[in-house]
C-alpha cells in the first residue's frame, strides 16, 4: 500500500506484486513493487517511467480493489505477468 500511496492519485498495484497481492504467484522479489499509474492520455502502449512503475490507459473494469488496495484485477494481472515472463 506504501508504494501505492507513495505514487499518488491513479496508482495501484500491478504485475507481480498484484499476482502476489491475489495469490496467483509468490512475490518472488519482495524489495520490487509494481505499481501502474492510471493516465487519461498518450499512447494505448505502455510507456515505462521505470523498472518497476508504468505509466498507461487501464480501463475502469480492469481496476479493483482487494485488502484495501487499488490493485488491477486478476485477469488484467494475469495479462500483464505474461508481458514480462
Amino acid at each position: 500500500m506504501g508504494a501505492v500511496l507513495a505514487c499518488g492519485h491513479g496508482a495501484v498495484l500491478s504485475h507481480r506484486s498484484a499476482a502476489a497481492l491475489w495469490s496467483i504467484r509468490p512475490q518472488v522479489e519482495p524489495d520490487l513493487i509494481d505499481v501502474t499509474l492510471r493516465t487519461r492520455a498518450g499512447s494505448s502502449a505502455d510507456d515505462a517511467v521505470s523498472e518497476s512503475i508504468v505509466a498507461r490507459r487501464l480501463p475502469d473494469d480492469e481496476l479493483t480493489t482487494h485488502c484495501e488496495i487499488p490493485a488491477t484485477g486478476p485477469a488484467r494481472t494475469i495479462l500483464d505477468l505474461g508481458s514480462i515472463d
